[in-house]
């Protein structure tokens, strides 16, 4: 309802200025603030989830466009925040979508307001933007480590945690609650901050990364493209649409997902329906990026792909060779637009040695495997291409993969099947998480053929 929205619009934002310790004003922080002000107004004049809602929507907009006055480094760059804008295109989403209409990725924006400025998305302005606000930046933080990690219980006590080490740096942000606490610290002294964060638990998916050179890097790459070219537009430095990337993926959930991952062009495809290498190469020169990343995403594609390069033309074309669909996902999320095409292919290649793959399906014929004997009909667990437990049921099979596993995964993403109700995936994953209360579960349909159920184990 109308005021349950406005609360909850509230209640994000408390959440957010708590979780941080020196909340900054231009960031997404002052947008879901001054957009649930907005609501709040809104919902005590009137008792329409349409109107509360719109409200918001329009404060968002405005909002967003005020925060390069807020921010030096956004007005240098010519800028707005992107949490901001991010944030304003959910919320309109949702108002959209409780209008009737259905949101696309091609869904044109609606008309603003007469005297509406239009959001500029946040993007690369030109070399001398791009300096000036790198600048700004280095003046107002002074760059050192990105430091994060996690922090296990039991027992943790998040206030003394953030109290301890928030000190210890800038930009913090830790939160979390007395099992897992999340932690990113930006830091002059990691070694510090890692020895501090030690006493408080057990650390894991511990991440350090020196952002002085990568400032140095990005600038680098600026003014060889200026010396090289003269070229000031954004679109034409280095991390912009030269660098594309293409993935195979079936089902209408995981193309969904890749395409929300930015991926230029999905080639429909998967287990006993591969791509050919003219669908690669079609969807390679549809990207129109003069190089390419080319995601197979199954074992059965990678030689396939790998013929691409050859036929591509000037186009160059980088097998990151994805043997299943989690693996593709965490290449991508490991992907850097501002780094070569060398670089983030060893980046994504790295990742992906970082995640396992379950896939549940059933037993077409009796045959053994490791010592077991299988039968049609048998639902089994593949696990990075090795058959591992042999079961009844779904449900008894992913419990047993999970129970057996010799290191124990933090982070567990299922996705479900074409043909699985949406509530007996939900059943599947409740379940889990009973069994698994160590365990972080997400839920995602994938619509994929053949297996019921993909997990991907990080």
């Amino acid at each position: 309802d109308a005021a349950g929205i406005a609360a909850a619009l509230q209640e994000a934002s408390n959440v957010a200025y708590k979780a941080v310790m020196k909340p900054t004003e231009g960031t997404v922080l002052t947008v879901v603030r001054e957009a649930a002000a907005a609501a709040r107004q809104a919902a005590d004049g009137s008792d329409d989830i349409h109107v509360v809602l719109d409200a918001a929507v329009r404060e968002a907009h405005d909002s967003v466009d005020r925060t390069p006055q807020q921010l030096a480094v956004l007005r240098d760059a010519g800028v707005v925040d992107a949490g901001g804008f991010g944030f304003t295109v959910i919320l309109e989403g949702f108002a959209r979508a409780l209008e009737g209409v259905e949101v696309g990725l091609a869904t044109p924006p609606p008309p603003r307001r007469v005297g509406e400025p239009q959001l500029r998305p946040p993007g690369f302005a030109g070399v001398e933007g791009r300096r000036g606000a790198a600048a700004v930046a280095a003046r107002e933080e002074g760059w050192g480590y990105c430091t994060e990690f996690l922090i296990h219980g039991p027992g943790l006590d998040l206030d003394r945690v953030r109290g301890e080490l928030a000190p210890l740096g800038e930009s913090s942000l830790v939160v979390g609650d007395p099992d897992l606490i999340r932690v990113h610290i930006h830091t002059h002294e990691p070694a510090l901050l890692i020895g501090a964060a030690a006493r408080q638990g057990r650390l894991s998916k511990l991440k350090v990364e020196d952002m002085s050179a990568q400032h140095h890097d990005v600038l680098d790459r600026a003014a060889a493209e200026e010396a090289a070219g003269g070229r000031a537009n954004g679109a034409d430095l280095p991390g912009a649409r030269h660098l594309g990337v293409v993935a195979v993926a079936p089902g209408t959930g995981f193309r969904e997902i890749f395409r929300g991952l930015g991926v230029d062009q999905v080639v429909e495809g998967g287990q006993t329906m591969n791509p050919s290498i003219e669908d690669l190469l079609n969807g390679v020169r549809e990207s129109g990026a003069g190089e390419v990343i080319l995601l197979p995403n199954n074992g059965n594609v990678i030689l396939t792909a790998q013929q691409v390069d050859d036929l591509a033309g000037e186009t160059t074309v980088r097998v990151v060779p994805s043997r299943n669909l989690p693996q593709g996902i965490s290449a991508l999320l490991a992907l850097d637009p501002t780094a070569d095409l060398d670089e983030n292919a060893r980046r994504m290649e790295e990742a992906m040695a970082g995640v396992r793959t379950v896939e549940i399906t059933r037993a077409v014929r009796d045959s053994t495997a490791n010592g077991r004997t299988i039968h049609a009909g048998d639902v089994i667990a593949v696990v990075d291409d090795r058959i591992t437990e042999v079961g009844d049921d779904n449900l008894a099979v992913a419990q047993a993969v999970l129970t057996n596993l010799p290191d124990r995964p933090e982070l567990v993403t299922v996705y479900s099947g074409a043909g699985v109700a949406e509530e007996e995936a939900e059943k599947l994953v409740s379940a889990l998480r009973t069994s698994h209360s160590d365990i972080e579960f997400e839920l995602h349909p994938g619509g994929q053929e053949h297996y019921p159920y993909i997990l991907s184990l990080e």
